[in-house]
């Protein structure tokens, strides 16, 4: 079982608090993190509420993990 890397997961947790939503792409693209569902499980383990919806279109599908209150 791999430690998350805890800047990353500040970082996660930080764009969750301000955006409220995050997909696998964004994290990749805004921040080079790769292993996103491994954050959220995480976040979810401290407490966090997060949900996580389906998102399919022509070329791919893809998880957009939001925070709720």
């Amino acid at each position: 079982n791999m430690k998350p890397n805890e800047t990353q997961l500040k970082t996660i947790k930080a764009h969750l608090l301000k955006f409220k939503t995050i997909s696998s792409w964004e994290a990749i693209k805004k921040y080079r993190i790769t292993r996103l569902s491994a954050y959220i499980f995480v976040l979810r383990d401290t407490g966090f509420n997060i949900i996580s919806q389906w998102n399919v279109n022509k070329k791919s599908r893809f998880v957009v993990y939001t925070l709720k209150k």
